[in-house]
């Protein structure tokens, strides 16, 4: 017993060691290119390391402010862009918000400063002679902001440059749905009424979706909504969707 009890200390001890020891070079990595103001590498070796080990309150505080610096710094360099007078050119705007598309993915669309940085750098776009291209970019940025109505015009605007467009299509929805959420405080209003609230509430989803100029489709899906809001069986998460 005694030679199976060595036996197994010797061959198994070891290897926790080195499993150990490379788990926490994704930690001594991480440390180092946080210092060295290489922000999103050191969030990529964190996570891995936070992968592999149990819950640790003061690593997780460790990462979220990490996370919170990765966030300022993409957002600086967005803006700078943005604020470069002597070349405000189309492709730096679409550059800014593709910092901001990237950074999403450690903030999260609802991050209330990367709303805000997506909100000016859409603005911004606005005042430009973009492509259809371009316009659809700024579509997407606008709809992760949750801008309505900014969204509004970009979808108006791409329809007019590109009504064909595969992507446009796909947008389309996610746009229904902000503006149904953007609209449901009226609309419930309008529902409470003892009279003619139904008609009302029809009444402003068909002036949205005619000002939109939105398809047939989506213009009976916003008509679908309503009915089910009428009925009180629309969850809350499931007009929340993802925006992309």
């Amino acid at each position: 017993m005694l030679r199976f009890f060595i036996f197994v200390s010797v061959l198994i001890f070891p290897l926790v060691f080195v499993g150990c020891s490379s788990t926490s070079q994704y930690l001594d990595a991480g440390r180092q290119a946080r210092d060295g103001g290489q922000y999103r590498m050191a969030l990529e070796q964190f996570e891995l390391y936070l992968s592999k080990r149990e819950a640790d309150t003061a690593l997780t505080a460790e990462f979220e402010e990490l996370r919170r610096l990765y966030l300022d710094q993409q957002i600086d360099r967005a803006i700078a862009l943005l604020r470069r007078e002597e070349d405000k050119t189309v492709p730096r705007y679409v550059e800014a918000l593709r910092i901001l598309e990237e950074t999403n993915k450690w903030g999260g669309s609802r991050d209330e400063h990367v709303r805000r940085a997506e909100r000016e750098l859409s603005a911004a776009l606005q005042a430009t002679q973009l492509q259809a291209r371009e316009v659809t970019f700024a579509l997407r940025g606008a709809l992760r902001s949750e801008d309505v109505e900014l969204a509004r015009k970009y979808f108006l605007r791409a329809k007019k440059l590109d009504p064909a467009s595969p992507l446009l299509s796909t947008l389309e929805p996610e746009l229904a749905r902000l503006a149904f959420l953007s609209l449901k405080p009226d609309l419930e209003r309008f529902l409470r009424l003892p009279e003619n609230g139904w008609f009302q509430a029809k009444a402003l989803l068909t002036q949205y979706a005619e000002n939109t100029h939105l398809s047939e489709r989506w213009t009976e899906e916003l008509y679908r909504m309503l009915q089910e809001l009428r009925s009180g069986a629309v969850p809350e998460e499931s007009l929340s969707g993802p925006i992309f």
